[in-house]
């Protein structure tokens, strides 16, 4: 897990869930010039002892991950308010499609 200081008062603290070191790296850079926190996990079991005591604004997680998936990171995380959430995937797979065109709902316990 890694975390940098945000730059300006209106900085969002944003959790990275990401397995690929580059693609990692590469979004933890541009979220950082844009003038936000950076948090990072590397699978769905640091994501999911990370996100409890982040206190994130937003969530960006791999649907891809060694341990799970996206999709099952946002069902059993435990927060206690709503957060934004952004599940991306290379693969573009129609199955990977379905469940982000359900109606949303907030992400808390």
């Amino acid at each position: 897990m890694k975390s940098t200081a945000a730059l300006n008062a209106g900085a969002l603290r944003v959790v990275i869930v990401e397995d690929h070191e580059d693609t990692l790296r590469c979004l933890e850079t541009f979220v950082q010039s844009l003038g936000h926190e950076v948090l990072s996990a590397r699978s769905m079991h640091e994501a999911l002892a990370l996100l409890p005591v982040a206190d994130c604004d937003v969530l960006v997680s791999d649907m891809g991950l060694p341990d799970g998936n996206g999709w099952e990171l946002m069902e059993k995380i435990k927060l206690t308010r709503p957060i934004f959430a952004v599940a991306m995937s290379g693969f573009g797979l129609m199955a990977d499609h379905k469940p982000a065109r359900q109606p949303a709902s907030a992400i808390t316990s």
